[in-house]
Formats: structure tokens, C-alpha cells, sequence
């Protein structure tokens, strides 16, 4: 689940294109946003992994690819950057919706 900050940034970037203050791609400028919210360090990566809804577990190499020497804190960490990318579109989106903005439309 998103934590109100994360909820705000995505709603002000999302502002900022419909205003015109930011430009370019918005679905590349959300994916840094879940860049930055996914965790890097192993203790935090655990911690969030074993947090994460268990329909998760494994998805990540599946569906985004593992090197062949990847250790169980690199698919963990696929697994969370999934998860998270799929909180934050699946947020974008409802916001959106919610304000009656064309995500399509911006970018």
C-alpha cells in the first residue's frame, strides 16, 4: 500500500503535466518515481518482501527477467519492483479517473 508522501508526489507530478510544468513522458517520470519507493537495501528488501501480498512472490523474475546468476535478494527485489509499479500505475490511474484527467493524453 502507498503511504500518503507517495500518494501526494504522484498526484503533484500528475498536476504538474496537466498544468503544463513538467513535460515529456509521464509514464517514464512514474517509473522513477517507483525507482525511488522500491528498497535497496537488503535488510529493507526482506523486510518489504515479506510484507508484500504473497500473490507477488516470484512474479518478478517471471515477468521482468533475472540474470542467471541472481541471488534470492535480486528476485526479491524484482518481485517488490513489481509490486510497487503496479501500486503506483494502478494509483495514477485511479486519481486520474477520479479528476477526470486523460493520463494518455499528457505523455
Amino acid at each position: 500500500m502507498l503511504e500518503q508522501w507517495q500518494q501526494e508526489e504522484i498526484q503533484e507530478l500528475i498536476g504538474d503535466f496537466v498544468s503544463g510544468k513538467q513535460s515529456g513522458y509521464l509514464s517514464d517520470l512514474i517509473n522513477e518515481l517507483v525507482d525511488g519507493y522500491a528498497p535497496i537495501y537488503y535488510g529493507d528488501i526482506i523486510k518489504e518482501w515479506q510484507e508484500m501480498p504473497s500473490e507477488y512472490d516470484n512474479r518478478g523474475a517471471a515477468e521482468l527477467g533475472a540474470s542467471d546468476g541472481a541471488g534470492i535478494q535480486d528476485l526479491m527485489q524484482l518481485d517488490l519492483y513489481l509490486y510497487y509499479s503496479e501500486q503506483v500505475h494502478t494509483y495514477a490511474q485511479e486519481y486520474a479517473k477520479e479528476n477526470d484527467i486523460d493520463l494518455d493524453g499528457l505523455g
